[in-house]
């Protein structure tokens, strides 16, 4: 499936090529081979500066504009779907049965977390309530199913939800920082009336 990003349109070949084309004309702007020779990628992901792509070998980020590698991370992810974008995190399904979050600006692994479901379409990801975010996935056999996942205190803080930034906090030994989302949240549950 092509994916739109600014003046390009993306797509991807089975053989293993990634090709950039100008929206208003179809002009051939870059074309890169992405992975092991012959094997497909999944669809292309963009936060408008890089684009995701997972082959055989791994996650590739591509600049957008020229196609170039940025970064690739190996580390025996293999991902079998499309990654998905969400608090600064982009996360994939590996076909080792694994969800895992990368930093899209360095390419680094930041969490590791294991499902017991196989997994055949990209995750959904919400930001949930006070115990959130939540990953949505919809399993071989039909079920969906609805799990936390790992996050950063500040990924935390910038979703407002105080509680489980005060224990990642406190987690941390910041016990500044924890009490100052112990006091957000408290002052949230004193508007709520709870």
């Amino acid at each position: 499936t092509p994916r739109l990003v600014d003046a390009l349109v993306v797509f991807a070949l089975n053989s293993g090529e990634l090709f950039a084309v100008r929206r208003t004309d179809g002009r051939l702007v870059w074309n890169v081979r992405v992975g092991p020779r012959g094997k497909g990628l999944t669809r292309p992901l963009s936060d408008g500066h890089a684009l995701f792509i997972g082959a055989r070998d791994g996650l590739y980020a591509l600049d957008v504009h020229t196609g170039g590698v940025r970064w690739v991370l190996h580390k025996g992810l293999l991902p079998s779907i499309s990654p998905v974008l969400v608090d600064g995190t982009l996360c994939l399904v590996g076909d080792d049965q694994h969800l895992y979050g990368v930093d899209p600006q360095s390419g680094r692994l930041l969490w590791r977390w294991p499902l017991d479901v196989a997994v055949e379409v990209p995750p959904i990801l919400t930001q949930g309530d006070d115990k959130g975010p939540y990953v949505l996935l919809a399993t071989r056999d039909g079920q969906v199913l609805a799990r936390s996942y790992p996050v950063s205190a500040q990924a935390h803080e910038r979703a407002a939800r105080w509680h489980k930034a005060a224990l990642l906090w406190e987690e941390a030994g910041d016990v500044y920082r924890a009490a100052q989302a112990w006091q957000r949240r408290a002052t949230d549950l004193a508007r709520r009336g709870g």
